[in-house]
């Protein structure tokens, strides 16, 4: 009887031991041996560290979805962007076009001297609006792809913590 009893209080205080081992927060299935194992499994901390790996998943799969979106959008806004710079500087020069004809025009007579000339600075004017509209439109370009770039290297880098989270 009293080899059974001192086996029963032996295993007791494995146990107790055991229970002491981990304390929860840190239960990692590739350290901890045995009694680890046996007090992590018991007090639910493995369930606890596969809860919060799994939402720090879900956390990066989101911000990889959000950031994904954000790309996108901003791809869509630089070919709206390089559609409207093309059609300024297609108009820019049918502009100068005209005011080459025009001038070519000022040389052949002096009555319609006057009617030309304002035209000719019409055509100016344009022309310089353009190309500030164009400057401008270059600018919002090198601005959305700059942060296109900027995205790109978040993006490779929460895939790659992504990878290692899931061990790939």
């Amino acid at each position: 009887m009293h080899k059974n009893t001192a086996i029963a209080f032996s295993l007791l205080a494995v146990l107790a031991l055991g229970g002491c081992a981990s304390t929860g927060g840190d239960c990692d299935p590739a350290r901890g041996g045995l009694f680890g194992g046996i007090s992590c499994d018991a007090s639910g901390g493995y369930d606890r560290r596969i809860a919060a790996r799994q939402e720090e998943q879900a956390a990066l799969t989101k911000r990889n979805a959000e950031l994904t979106q954000e790309r996108d959008a901003i791809e869509a806004e630089r070919r709206e962007v390089a559609r409207t710079l093309e059609a300024k500087q297609a108009e820019r020069a049918k502009a100068e076009k005209q005011l080459a004809d025009v001038r070519r025009k000022l040389g052949a007579g002096q009555q319609r001297n006057r009617t030309l000339q304002g035209e000719a600075k019409k055509l100016e004017a344009d022309i310089r609006q353009n190309e500030a509209d164009v400057a401008r439109l270059k600018k919002t370009d090198d601005t959305k792809a700059a942060r296109l770039a900027e995205l790109k290297r978040e993006e490779e880098r929460l895939a790659k913590e992504y990878d290692a989270y899931t061990g790939r």
